[in-house]
């Protein structure tokens, strides 16, 4: 198990945006403060509520992008790849962006 270091810990405690990739890193939200906006990148075979959850318990804004996973497997961990429809993820970062 990998634990945040302290200088994950003091960049996400300013944190005022987070976009990531679903995944156990996405987590450290849970340092940011309430109100930090969090948008999470996550395939259609693959998308769990944790963050969501930890951003609802923790007060913070979220917002998920829909990949394209390039495997059925959702189980599969490695080569794990997909595609990113670019226009919508850039469309909706520059809103989170906008709404600062």
């Amino acid at each position: 198990m990998s634990w945040a270091s302290r200088k994950e810990v003091r960049c996400f405690g300013r944190a005022r945006v987070i976009v990531g990739q679903l995944g156990a890193a996405l987590l450290n939200a849970g340092f940011a403060p309430p109100g930090c906006r969090v948008v999470e990148i996550a395939t259609h075979n693959y998308a769990l509520n944790d963050v969501w959850f930890l951003c609802g318990v923790l007060g913070h804004r979220f917002s998920r992008i829909m990949a394209h996973g390039g495997t059925e497997d959702e189980f599969a961990v490695t080569p794990f790849t997909f595609a990113l429809p670019l226009a919508p993820a850039l469309a909706l970062i520059d809103d989170v962006l906008n709404r600062l």
